[in-house]
């Protein structure tokens, strides 16, 4: 029985990209488990709606991250604080901030 040339390359890629999936970054340790204390309190408090005391510890936050990622993930959640305690004004700022420096990944989640 013959596998086809298309299912044969497909068998060999899965197998090639399994091992990849969970993998740690660079530095070799978990990036989820080297997140600093006010990220992670910040992020609780935006999670549990507590968008007034989101706003000041994402700000904190903010100086916290190193990565582009990280840093326009906080912008994103300080703007939608804002947008969510409907103070428009500073969410158009920060959705702003996010559009100049990170583009459009920053405000398309």
């Amino acid at each position: 029985m013959r596998i086809p040339l298309l299912g044969f390359l497909l068998i060999v890629l899965n197998i090639f990209t399994i091992p990849a999936i969970g993998q740690e970054d660079e530095t070799g340790t978990d990036p989820k488990k080297n997140v600093p204390k006010e990220v992670e309190k910040a992020n609780a408090a935006y999670d549990a709606e507590q968008y007034s005391d989101a706003i000041e510890l994402l700000k904190d936050a903010l100086t916290e991250v190193k990565g582009r990622e990280d840093k326009s993930d906080i912008l994103f959640k300080i703007a939608e604080s804002y947008r969510k305690t409907l103070d428009y004004t500073n969410a158009a700022k920060y959705y702003e901030s996010g559009l100049q420096k990170f583009g459009c990944a920053a405000v398309l989640r």
